[in-house]
C-alpha cells in the first residue's frame, strides 16, 4: 500500500514499479488504489488529491482493454463511496473529482467502442479483399445493417474503401474489376441513394475515366437521381398540399369588412414570368407640393384565417424555396399566384404603408400610415420594361422618375446596405430567386428594394414605438472585420479569375466562410437592429406570399392595429413561431444545398456519359 501511494503521489509515475505490482495481483493491485484515493479525502490536501486522481486516469488509460469491465466497477464503486462519505465539507472541489470519474468511464466507454470498431472493421476487411467471396460479403451485410459505421483508422468505410481499390484498378486486371463490380452492386443494393449523393463516395470515382470506373458512375447515377421526397423526410421539407388543406382552400372567401379602397395608379414590377406578384407601388401628388408614397403588400390574413389548417402549412415550410431547377411554394399556388396575386383590373385586399415625400423626394419617416385597403393594380410591369422605358405610358413614365428620384436619395444614405447586398448575391448566385432578392444598378431593381427596404426598417418601429409585439429580422456583423474583409477581397479576385472547376472550389469556401461570419441574421421578438443593412430597426414585412416570417407580422398588424385586440398569449405564440422560423430556416438551407449538391454531381456525370 505504501509504495502505490508513493507512486500516486510522485509527478511521473514509475511505471516499473506499478506493473510489478500489477502482474503479481492485477485485480487487488487496482482495488488498492481506488482506495487510496478514496482515503486521500480524510488526510490529503486538495492539491494531492487532484494528482492521486491525475495519475489514475492516467494508469487506467494505460491498461488493456480486457481489464477495463473490472475497472470500471471500482470507479463506480469509488465514485458511490464519495457520495456516501462528502468528506471534508468541500461540495464544490468534491463535485468536481466527481465529475472527472464519471468522466475516466465515459472515456472508457468510448476505447471500448473503438476497440470494437476497429475489430470489425478487419474481420469485414478480410471477408471482402481477402476471401473474396460474394456470397459472404452478400450475406453479412444483409445481416448488418450498420455496416457504414464500421470504420478504419483514417475514419473511411468499408465502401468508400472498395471504391477506392476499384478505382485504382488497372484496366487491364479483369477478374478483380469483374469481382469488385459485384462486391459495389451488393453495397449499392443496401445502401439508401440519399447516402450514396451525399457523401464523399462520389467524390472517390470524380476525374477517373476508365472504362470499368465509368460503368459504375452509371450505375451510381441510375440510384442517385435526385428524389425529392428522399431529402424532404430527411430533412421535413414539404412540397405536397394535403387534400384537407386544398379542401379549406376553396373555402377560403376575402374578408371586405374595414377596409378602404384607395384609388391611385398602382403598379407592380416584376419579372416576366412571375407568377406570385405581392407587391405593388404608387405615388400621388397632394395639393401642397408633397406626395403620397403607396406601398400596398397582398395581405395573407384576409383570405388565409389565423390559426387555419393553411396557416399552420405554411409555418411547416416557413418559406418559397428557390432551387435551381424547381420553386417549393409557401402557400398553395392557388392562393399565391391567383386570388392573392396583385394582377391588373381585379380588386385586392392589401395592407399599404403610406408615407409622406416632401417636394425633393425626401421620405418623412414619421408619417408612416399603416391601412387596411383593397387596391386595383393599373399596369403589370417588368424589369426590362422599366429599365428600357418601352410599352409604358407617359403618365405611369413620369410616376415611375419620381419614385426613383425617391429611391436614389434611400440609396446613396446607406453605403454598407449596398456592399450587405453584393455579398447577399455572391451567396444566392447559384440559384433561381426571386427578383426581389438580388441588388444591382438598374432603375427597376433600385425603385423595388428601396420601397421594400423602405417598409421594412419603418413598420418596425412604428410597432416598436406603440409598444406592440412584432417579428424583427436582427443581425451583426462579425466582430474579426479584418478577417472578413480579407475574404471579401478573396472573393473578388477569384471572380476575376477565367472560370474553372479550382475556382467554383474557391468560391465556394470563401462564401461559405463568408457567410458564416457575415450573413448570420435571425428572427426574434426583441429589436436588435441590423448592422449588415445599417438600420437601427429592421423586419421582413413584404413578402407575405413568400416568406412566413412577412405573413406572421401581418397576422400581427390586423390582431393589434386593425383590431385593436391585445390577446394575452400573444408573446408567447410569437416566441414560439420566431423559433420555429429560425429552426426551419436552418433546415432548409441544409436542404437547398444538398439538393444542389446532387443536382451538380448528376449533372456532372451526364456531361462524362460516353
Amino acid at each position: 500500500m505504501q509504495e502505490l501511494e508513493r507512486i500516486l503521489l510522485t509527478d511521473q509515475i514509475d511505471w516499473t514499479s506499478l506493473n510489478r505490482l500489477l502482474n503479481l495481483n492485477y485485480e487487488k493491485t487496482m482495488e488498492e488504489i481506488f482506495k487510496i484515493f478514496n482515503d486521500s479525502f480524510l488526510n490529503k490536501s486538495i492539491r494531492e488529491i487532484d494528482l492521486i486522481l491525475s495519475n489514475i486516469e492516467i494508469i487506467v488509460l494505460e491498461q488493456d482493454i480486457k481489464y477495463y469491465k473490472i475497472i470500471r466497477s471500482m470507479i463506480t464503486r469509488a465514485n458511490n463511496q464519495l457520495s456516501k462519505d462528502k468528506i471534508k465539507n468541500v461540495d464544490f472541489i468534491f463535485r468536481s473529482f466527481k465529475f472527472r470519474l464519471i468522466d475516466l468511464n465515459r472515456k472508457i466507454s468510448e476505447k471500448i467502442k473503438a476497440s470494437e470498431k476497429d475489430n470489425s472493421y478487419s474481420i469485414y476487411y478480410d471477408w471482402i479483399f481477402k476471401q473474396r467471396n460474394v456470397d459472404i460479403v452478400n450475406f453479412i451485410l444483409k445481416a448488418n445493417k450498420d455496416f457504414l459505421n464500421i470504420k478504419d483508422n483514417t475514419g473511411h468505410d468499408l465502401f468508400y474503401n472498395v471504391l477506392k481499390y476499384f478505382a485504382d484498378l488497372d484496366e487491364t486486371n479483369l477478374e478483380e474489376i469483374k469481382y469488385f463490380q459485384e462486391i459495389i452492386i451488393i453495397f449499392l443494393e443496401k445502401i439508401n441513394a440519399v447516402v450514396i449523393k451525399e457523401s464523399q463516395y462520389m467524390e472517390v470515382l470524380e476525374n477517373n475515366f476508365k472504362r470499368h470506373v465509368l460503368d459504375i458512375k452509371r450505375k451510381m447515377l441510375e440510384i442517385s437521381q435526385i428524389d425529392l421526397t428522399e431529402l424532404e423526410r430527411k430533412y421535413h421539407i414539404s412540397s405536397q398540399i394535403h387534400d384537407s388543406i386544398y379542401q379549406e382552400i376553396m373555402q377560403f372567401s376575402f374578408d371586405r369588412n374595414g377596409r378602404s379602397f384607395i384609388k391611385g395608379d398602382f403598379i407592380t414590377i416584376d419579372g416576366e414570368e412571375a407568377e406570385c406578384l405581392d407587391d405593388a407601388i404608387c405615388l400621388k401628388p397632394n395639393k401642397d407640393g408633397t406626395y403620397s408614397f403607396y406601398v400596398a403588400i397582398t395581405d395573407i390574413p384576409s383570405i388565409v384565417p389565423f390559426k387555419s389548417k393553411t396557416f399552420y402549412e405554411a409555418l411547416k415550410r416557413v418559406e418559397t424555396i428557390y432551387l435551381p431547377d424547381k420553386v417549393i411554394d409557401l402557400y398553395h399556388p392557388y392562393i399565391s399566384k391567383n386570388i392573392c396575386s396583385l394582377l391588373p383590373n381585379v380588386d385586392r385586399n392589401v395592407i399599404i404603408y403610406k408615407y409622406l415625400l416632401d417636394p425633393r423626394y425626401e421620405v418623412d419617416i414619421d408619417s408612416l400610415e399603416i391601412i387596411k385597403g383593397i387596391i386595383n393594380v393599373r399596369s403589370r410591369l417588368s424589369y426590362r420594361q422599366v429599365n428600357k422605358q418601352v410599352g409604358i405610358d407617359g403618365e405611369t413614365l413620369e410616376m415611375l422618375g419620381k419614385i426613383y428620384m425617391m429611391a436614389d436619395l434611400l440609396k446613396k444614405r446607406n453605403k454598407s446596405k449596398e456592399e450587405y447586398r453584393r455579398i447577399e448575391n455572391m451567396i444566392k448566385v447559384s440559384a433561381v430567386h426571386h427578383h426581389s432578392m438580388f441588388a444591382d444598378r438598374s432603375i427597376s431593381a433600385n425603385i423595388i428594394q428601396e420601397s421594400m427596404i423602405l417598409v421594412n426598417s419603418t413598420a418596425p418601429y412604428y410597432f416598436s414605438k406603440r409598444g406592440l409585439i412584432y417579428i424583427f429580422r436582427n443581425h451583426k456583423t462579425a466582430r474579426n472585420i479584418d478577417k472578413m474583409k480579407e475574404i471579401k477581397k478573396a472573393i473578388d479576385t477569384v471572380l476575376a479569375r477565367s472560370s474553372s472547376e479550382m475556382v467554383s472550389q474557391d468560391l465556394d469556401e470563401s462564401i461559405e466562410t463568408l457567410k458564416q461570419m457575415y450573413l448570420t441574421a435571425c428572427y426574434g421578438t426583441v429589436n436588435e437592429g441590423h448592422q449588415g443593412l445599417g438600420f437601427g430597426f429592421y423586419s421582413h414585412s413584404t413578402s407575405s406570399g413568400r416568406r412566413f416570417a412577412d405573413s406572421f407580422n401581418q397576422y400581427l398588424t390586423h390582431l393589434q392595429v386593425f383590431d385593436g385586440n391585445n390577446l394575452p398569449y400573444l408573446h408567447e405564440f410569437t416566441e414560439e413561431v420566431v423559433e420555429r422560423i429560425n429552426e426551419r430556416k436552418s433546415e432548409i438551407h441544409l436542404f437547398e444545398e444538398a439538393y444542389k449538391k446532387q443536382l451538380s454531381r448528376k449533372r456532372k456525370l451526364e456531361d462524362r456519359k460516353e
